[in-house]
């Protein structure tokens, strides 16, 4: 009788962990597509212009292309050194968007938003190289959608992502692309 449970437990088991695989792909592939997910992004340190954009708009297979700046960087706030990822993109753009969680989306080169991984609140000043923005609002990204803070350049954890609009802010040079591809 031992034996036979061992057995029926080590199948429910394996017949439970199996069935859910599928699910798990159904969920995640909703989520890509509801929240029109880059399904590449290229990253370049020399930086992309408008003819990079031009060149991979023009591929076979490319549904749409975005550029934004991303940089690594530490930031303070109430003098308190924290690890963070600062994203220059157009933020009322579809691919990638982000979705405000709490508060409003930045109107003006002060102004910025910052992801739901940390306990910062809106209306705390933030400094980050060289430039103050105060948080006006929480998103949450579907590229940032866990609690688990993705590795920076200097092998530590993101402990915040700032967010602000490219119309406000002028950048020398594009450093990321993300792509939407027509892939079923």
């Amino acid at each position: 009788i031992t034996i036979i449970a061992i057995v029926t437990l080590g199948c429910g088991f394996l017949i439970g962990l199996q069935s859910s695989t599928p699910v798990l792909k159904k969920s995640v592939g909703k989520y890509y597509s509801k929240n029109i997910v880059s399904d590449l992004i290229i990253k370049s340190q020399i930086g992309f212009n408008d003819k990079s954009l031009e060149n991979i708009k023009a591929y076979d297979g490319v549904l749409d292309a975005k550029m934004y700046y991303e940089r690594d960087d530490y930031a303070y706030i109430d003098d308190l050194k924290i690890n963070s990822r600062m994203i220059i993109d157009d933020l009322s753009y579809d691919i990638n968007k982000l979705k405000i969680e709490e508060g409003r989306m930045p109107s003006n080169n002060k102004e910025c938003v910052i992801s739901n991984i940390g306990n910062y609140e809106i209306g705390q000043e933030i400094d980050f190289d060289g430039s103050n923005y105060k948080i006006v609002g929480i998103v949450s990204s579907p590229l940032y959608y866990t609690k688990q803070n993705e590795i920076s350049t200097n092998n530590s954890s993101f402990n915040l992502i700032i967010y602000t609009d490219i119309k406000f802010v002028e950048i020398p040079v594009y450093t990321d692309i993300a792509i939407k591809l027509d892939i079923k």
